[in-house]
């Protein structure tokens, strides 16, 4: 049974109410699946040391613009394994190299 629906069986509810209330709450177990599964991915990214231009913002304290600047101009290392348009990944070595000049 999905979290929640026990409780909203026990409410006297008419059955718009009732599939409207189940409506929200699939949407709701939905969106938490997804952020589960997100937090998930980026654990991963960065347990095999792969770090996304907001993990780099991060760490670094710069902007996530300044990031995107910087690989732009060249002078911090990245690469786009889904292609030209996908997501910039850094190790923590590109990053440090850029740090230490």
């Amino acid at each position: 049974m999905v979290s929640g629906q026990k409780e909203l069986n026990n409410k006297k509810m008419d059955n718009g109410q009732t599939e409207y209330a189940n409506m929200i709450l699939n949407i709701f177990n939905r969106a938490v699946e997804e952020a589960v599964r997100e937090a998930t991915a980026n654990q991963k990214r960065t347990e095999t040391g792969y770090m996304t231009v907001k993990k780099v913002s991060e760490y670094t304290g710069l902007s996530t613009s300044t990031i995107n600047n910087l690989t732009r101009e060249g002078k911090l290392k990245f690469f786009q394994p889904s292609g030209k348009h996908g997501r910039k990944l850094f190790t923590k070595e590109m990053v440090e190299d850029y740090l230490n000049g």
